[in-house]
């Protein structure tokens, strides 16, 4: 059973944090590929299994691109902003990475579950920027929607990337407050764990944090 579970979360991952905003970031712009290559339309048509399986691989890739973006927003927009509201941000941070646990805390657990949604709400920021740019695109080459209803439509999609940024926040804010209690309950409990010997002196070894 923890083994299934396992598997749907590390399945589950990917598909939140890459292909979905891949796929909405992509998606546009292969109808305007369809436009302008009419090749790209016979392609499809003849061999479907290579045209899903070059479109998937798109995907990922743009879901590469679109999720550094958001962490782009994550280092040097939330995490500074963190950094001022607390001054202990960055060395909670730093001391979380360091622990060494053999038994998982329900916090890091937690911890994930928050981590994926808020690499969602943030990858989702500039995947809907390219979606409607490439929205955009389709209407110039099809006249798909009148101005006042993409004037709407444009409306909707900036209401949802200014909520799915203001959430990413909150859910950084709940990160950093989540990880000052696991450092502090691995201090309590495991006070030889918390990234320091004897002497005071820093543990050289620094645990890799799960994506």
């Amino acid at each position: 059973m923890d083994f299934i579970s396992a598997f749907k979360s590390e399945l589950f991952r990917p598909l939140a944090t890459l292909v979905v905003p891949g796929g909405v970031a992509i998606g546009p712009y292969v109808l305007v590929a369809a436009y302008y290559f009419p090749g790209v339309v016979s392609f499809w048509k003849d061999h479907p299994s290579a045209f899903v399986a070059i479109l998937v691989i798109c995907i990922v890739a743009v879901g590469l691109i679109v999720e550094d973006l958001g962490a782009y927003i994550e280092r040097d927009f939330w995490d500074s902003k963190l950094a001022k509201e607390n001054e202990d941000h960055s060395d909670d941070w730093e001391q979380y990475l360091k622990l060494r646990l053999n038994d998982e805390i329900v916090g890091q657990r937690y911890l994930r579950t928050i981590l994926t949604r808020m690499k969602f709400e943030l990858a989702m920021v500039p995947a809907f920027f390219f979606f409607w740019c490439g929205l955009l695109w389709l209407n110039r080459l099809y006249d798909l929607w009148r101005v006042s209803r993409f004037t709407l439509l444009s409306g909707v999609l900036l209401i949802l990337t200014v909520y799915l940024l203001l959430e990413s926040y909150r859910s950084a804010s709940v990160m950093s407050a989540t990880r000052t209690l696991i450092v502090q309950a691995v201090a309590q409990s495991y006070p030889e764990l918390t990234g320091t010997n004897q002497n005071g002196q820093e543990d050289n070894e620094v645990q890799e944090l799960k994506n």
